[in-house]
């Protein structure tokens, strides 16, 4: 009888802790305590907690749709094989899910194409994630560039000692710069 009583406080309790680090009730933490907590079995070996992914997850969607426990472990497999911070992972997936319409599926494979490319190049993919996930206003202004333009430019970027932020910085100096000639040449012609 002590047993169970105290397992019914325990999950009461580890529903409570969950609504809060979800910012969810009660009721919907209920929902998702046995997908988060099977995740949380499956990523105990990778070091990753499925509770704070859930959470992410949240916080990113704004919504508890994405949470199951196939999307929590998928998350936490690719950040511990790539180096990365699980939220970097799920900023990029929202953004491009938001800008491209890309499936979760498709936004995955990206993220992991960019851990081939960084291996291939001799770069930290975690890095590279971080920067992409940091700089997805540079994607928005350079769509044309395609979701793997911009896994290549960070890459390549990343290869070098740099970023894409500051890969841009200097782009806009160098179309100030040429901006700035072709004023002067404009001024020396009319005069």
């Amino acid at each position: 009888v002590i047993a169970t009583i105290g397992a019914v406080v325990g999950l009461i309790t580890y529903t409570r802790n969950l609504a809060k680090e979800l910012g969810v009730s009660e009721n919907t933490a209920k929902q998702f305590r046995g997908e988060i907590a099977l995740a949380g079995t499956e990523l105990a070996r990778f070091g990753q907690s499925a509770k704070t992914i859930a959470s992410e997850l949240v916080e990113a969607f704004g919504t508890t749709e994405r949470i199951s426990q196939n999307t929590i472990v998928e998350i936490g497999k690719a950040a511990t094989k790539l180096g990365a911070e699980t939220k970097d992972i799920i900023s990029i997936q929202k953004q491009l899910m938001d800008m491209t319409g890309a499936s979760a599926d498709a936004s995955m494979e990206l993220i992991n194409n960019i851990g081939r490319l960084s291996a291939a190049e001799g770069v930290g993919a975690g890095n590279v994630i971080a920067d992409i996930a940091s700089n997805m206003a540079t994607f928005a202004e350079f769509s044309t560039m395609g979701a793997q333009g911009l896994a290549e430019a960070a890459v390549q970027a990343a290869k070098v000692g740099s970023s894409l932020e500051n890969v841009t910085a200097f782009a806009g100096k160098l179309i100030d710069f040429e901006s700035s000639i072709t004023a002067e040449f404009e001024a020396q012609v009319l005069t």
